[in-house]
């Protein structure tokens, strides 16, 4: 089997391997910075909304807080504005996270164990939230992050007693 390949043809296999394998290098290289760009918006993310988690462990920790939190009609006006600034930011990361905005990984090794025991601290008040708005929809975007970074830290198993929301379920 002989190959006759004329140079002309010769030249213009080669310019296509290097214009493919430019096509990929720069692919790989944007693919690798937006990965990156992606971590650090995140860790950007997480420092903006420290100051807003700082205040809700801090009433978290006092009294009888934890109680209370099953009866927001019991709560003081500037608990529930501790309580919703703490809410809305982690329904803001939890968007972002789920739009790949915001970088799962990063998110599950800063801070994954305190919004899990976050979560399970606020479920009561999330129940009573929804109840009054008629929704399952209520800091949906929570409670799905939550249970995605426990099933990653239970290897994609959910532990006995945790229930998931219909809303949540369905967008798994």
């Amino acid at each position: 089997m002989e190959l006759n390949i004329e140079l002309s043809d010769a030249v213009q296999i080669v310019a296509t391997i290097i214009v493919a394998y430019e096509v990929y290098r720069v692919a790989r290289e944007t693919k690798i910075q937006r990965v990156q760009s992606s971590k650090l918006e995140t860790l950007n993310a997480l420092a903006t909304y420290h100051e807003d988690v700082r205040k809700f462990m801090e009433w978290l920790r006092h009294g009888d807080n934890r109680v209370r939190l099953a009866t927001p009609e019991n709560l003081e006006p500037e608990d529930l504005i501790i309580i919703t600034r703490y809410l809305t930011v982690c329904e803001r990361l939890s968007v972002g996270v789920r739009q790949c905005v915001y970088n799962f990984d990063v998110v599950n090794r800063a801070v994954s164990k305190s919004l899990r025991n976050n979560y399970i601290e606020l479920v009561p008040y999330i129940q009573v939230r929804r109840e009054i708005a008629k929704s399952d929809r209520v800091y949906e975007q929570f409670e799905w992050l939550c249970f995605e970074l426990e099933k990653t830290t239970l290897d994609k198993r959910l532990p006995n007693g945790w229930r998931i929301s219909r809303a949540a379920r369905d967008s798994l």
